[in-house]
């Protein structure tokens, strides 16, 4: 799919499945793919569970969490491969991208005013300067209430 190149060394790896990155899922890790994936039809592998679910089962500490104050929307919508890749990356936390490459694919505002004139003084910083990724009591998952931030 499009994504594959992003998961995959397309010319040749050492790593199973040429996948890249050196941030390993433990599960992949460890060949335990029953805990997420059934039995294959045919050569395709289906995941047990859709969504957030998946997750849960392991990152049950999290889906608590989750359900409270202000959620970005992939989080809320069990989304979570929108930005961590479920195998292997190369990034911490198997995060697809470092910020803010992460968000501008969907935060294209957001990108258009920060590279602008009148963008505030620290956003090359990083966007969790400001906004927790997943969840915050604060709205739009910022890390202060205004003004203080």
């Amino acid at each position: 799919g499009a994504r594959g190149g992003s998961c995959h060394n397309t010319h040749g790896s050492d790593a199973p499945g040429m996948l890249r990155g050196s941030e390993v899922h433990p599960p992949f890790a460890d060949g335990s793919w029953e805990g997420c994936h059934r039995r294959p039809r045919g050569t395709k592998l289906r995941l047990s569970i859709e969504g957030a679910q998946l997750c849960f089962a392991c990152h049950s500490d999290l889906e608590a969490e989750f359900g409270q104050g202000s959620v970005h929307t992939p989080v809320a919508g069990g989304r979570c491969v929108e930005c961590h890749q479920p195998h292997m990356a190369t990034e911490r936390t198997l995060l697809r991208a470092l910020a803010p490459a992460l968000y501008f694919p969907c935060h294209r505002a957001v990108e258009e005013l920060v590279k602008g004139d009148r963008a505030h003084a620290t956003p090359a910083a990083s966007c969790e300067t400001s906004h927790e990724p997943h969840r915050n009591p604060e709205p739009f998952q910022l890390t202060d209430s205004l003004p203080g931030l």
